[in-house]
């Protein structure tokens, strides 16, 4: 069961954001805060877990909606939550959640496809995060 999405972000304790492409037109939004407390405060849920910051990293699917009795996928398909800087453990940890719930929506069953997806939503992950932190670093020489 996911968290509650909450689409009004408290941006403060906000690193970085930014948007990978799953697979077009489908795309999830990414946030890195500089602590779990702030993760929290954007994610309801009633799980002891979360209040007490042991949470550290999360996935949030959208819903998918009846239109004219058919599922519609959203082409904003979720969120990662990192509540502080991610491992590659923790990346692939949530990276899996998105990529399972994203083959069973969108019933993917070859499996070379669904390799090649996990393959370029990984390197769209650490391109973009290695990126900002370059411009991080750069920003404060």
């Amino acid at each position: 069961m996911n968290p509650p999405y909450h689409k009004r972000k408290d941006k403060s304790g906000l690193v970085a954001e930014f948007r990978i492409t799953v697979l077009y037109p489908y795309y999830i939004k990414v946030y890195l805060w500089s602590s779990p407390i702030y993760m929290v405060q954007n994610i309801s849920s009633d799980d002891p877990a979360w209040e007490s910051g042991r949470c550290i990293a999360c996935y949030l699917s959208m819903e998918s909606k009846k239109l004219s009795g058919e599922n519609v996928i959203p082409h904003f398909f979720g969120e990662m939550h990192f509540g502080k800087m991610p491992t590659a453990r923790v990346v692939s940890h949530e990276m899996m959640h998105m990529l399972l719930d994203f083959i069973v929506s969108l019933e993917i069953e070859d499996e070379e496809k669904i390799c090649i997806i996990a393959g370029n939503v990984n390197e769209r992950f650490w391109t973009k995060f290695y990126k900002l932190a370059i411009e991080r670093n750069n920003s404060t020489v």
